[in-house]
């Protein structure tokens, strides 16, 4: 729940950018809790619209 149990080898990698369309980061905190893993940093976009192509790139290039 809510992955298979196999999903915790997706997230063995140094650095997990959680990209969310809400403000809690809700997903972010349920790998935490549920699966251990370490988020790097939660991008985070709750105005309604959905993140572009261009949005995603120059976020992941300021956070890595």
């Amino acid at each position: 729940y809510p992955l298979p149990e196999n999903a915790k080898k997706l997230f063995s990698k140094k650095k997990i950018v959680v990209l969310e369309n809400n403000v809690g980061a809700q997903f972010a905190n349920l790998l935490k809790l549920e699966y251990g893993v370490k988020i790097l940093e939660s991008i985070l976009k709750y105005d309604g619209d959905p993140f572009s192509v261009e949005e995603v790139v120059t976020r992941l290039k300021q956070s890595l």
